[in-house]
C-alpha cells in the first residue's frame, strides 16, 4: 500500500514550567562555558540575565556581543520555532528530541546541549559557542 504524507502546521502551547526548565537546564549545565548569568523570576515568568559575555576560562571579553542580553519566555519560544524550522541549526536526533519534549510539554529529556543552543540561538540568532 502506498501512503500520501501530509505537512500540516501545528501549533503547541508551551507553558513556562516547561520553557523554566530550559532555562533551568541551561544555567545549570550549559551555558557557564561562555557566559555568567543569573535567573530571576517576575510577573510573567522567569528571566534569564546574561549578566557578562565573557569566555568563562580565559576571561576575555567579546563587546561585540554588548554587555547583557536577557532571555525571557518569549525569546526562548521563538528560539525553539527557529531551531525546529531550519535543520543545519541543530542534528536530525537533536530535532527530534526537542519536538517530542514540545509536543509532551516536557523538557526532562533536554540535555544541557540542547538548553545552550536555544538559549544561544534566543540571544543572538543563531549558535556561536561550541
Amino acid at each position: 500500500m502506498n501512503y500520501v504524507t501530509v505537512d500540516i502546521p501545528r501549533v503547541y502551547p508551551l507553558t513556562n514550567e516547561f520553557l523554566a526548565d530550559i532555562l533551568t537546564i541551561a544555567a545549570e549545565g550549559g551555558i557557564g562555558y561562555w557566559t555568567s548569568y543569573r535567573t530571576v523570576r517576575n510577573a510573567d515568568g522567569y528571566v534569564t540575565a546574561i549578566r557578562d559575555m565573557t569566555d568563562a576560562e580565559t576571561g576575555e571579553a567579546f563587546p561585540e556581543l554588548g554587555v547583557m542580553g536577557v532571555v525571557a519566555f518569549n525569546h526562548l519560544a521563538t528560539a525553539i520555532n527557529r531551531v525546529l524550522k531550519q535543520d543545519p541549526i541543530i542534528t536530525a536526533s537533536a530535532a527530534t528530541r526537542l519536538l517530542e519534549c514540545v509536543i509532551a510539554n516536557d523538557a526532562c529529556d533536554l540535555d544541557a546541549e540542547d538548553c545552550d543552543t536555544l538559549v544561544q540561538v534566543a540571544l543572538f540568532g543563531e549558535v556561536i559557542y561550541g
